[in-house]
């Protein structure tokens, strides 16, 4: 199959199938693999961290001492939140 080809059969430019050959061009199957596999764990690792961020951006530290006032049954209540002591 010619490069032409190729470009229509996956309905792409040639000069894409060119960047692609110059980016991956020495990569066998195995190699894709492994590429695939790192980027879809670092985008699952950088979806965990923005939600983690996002539940730290809305916590709220309070100092020890004014927890003592909102204390109830054994546990402290922070907002709609409460944590087990």
């Amino acid at each position: 199959m010619c490069l032409k080809g190729a470009a229509l059969a996956w309905r792409v430019s040639e000069h894409t199938i060119y960047t692609w050959r110059k980016r991956f061009g020495t990569f066998q199957a195995d190699d894709v693999r492994r590429l695939k596999h790192m980027e879809a764990e670092n985008a699952q690792r950088g979806r965990r961290q923005v939600a983690e961020a996002g539940v730290r951006a809305h916590l709220v530290v309070v100092p020890a001492p004014a927890l003592d006032h909102h204390r109830r049954g054994g546990e402290f209540v922070l907002g709609r939140c409460s944590l087990q002591s």
